[in-house]
């Protein structure tokens, strides 16, 4: 099991540092290279989820195979605790479905910081209030 665990915090680390080499990149100045990584056009599809699933499909992980956020509380394990790298699951929105998905890169007492795509329509960290997270996950 410690193997296995091992592994997964691993894999975090990896998708971290993948998703931090992207910073700044915008769906519309640099919607050539996001739609090759993506395999849809993110100026006009909400594309949190599909970036989080790019990243795991480029390391030979599976993610979720859905656009939807809330789709990513169903895979890993459930942490109280999240270190960078772990995925962030966010309220969004006043639909029951809505949310955002990211990684958890650090945190102020009120807010956590999210690494993600789709936040102010570029990959970038961003704040967002604790109140927010629905949960954390451990791949």
């Amino acid at each position: 099991m410690l193997e296995v665990l091992k592994i997964m915090s691993n894999l975090c680390k990896l998708i971290y540092s993948d998703a931090h080499e992207m910073l700044g990149l915008h769906e519309r100045k640099d919607n050539y290279r996001l739609r090759k990584l993506l395999g849809f056009n993110p100026a006009k599809t909400a594309w949190c989820a599909g970036f989080i699933n790019a990243l795991l499909r480029d390391r030979r992980a599976k993610g979720t195979g859905k656009l939807l956020a809330r789709s990513f509380l169903k895979i890993g394990r459930k942490v109280k605790n999240p270190q960078q790298g772990d995925i962030v699951v966010l309220k969004r929105g006043v639909l029951p479905w809505q949310g955002h998905v990211g990684l958890y890169a650090g945190e102020t007492p009120t807010h956590i910081q999210v690494l993600g795509g789709n936040q102010d329509n570029q990959v970038s960290l961003k704040l967002y209030p604790k109140k927010r997270v629905l949960g954390y996950r451990r791949l």
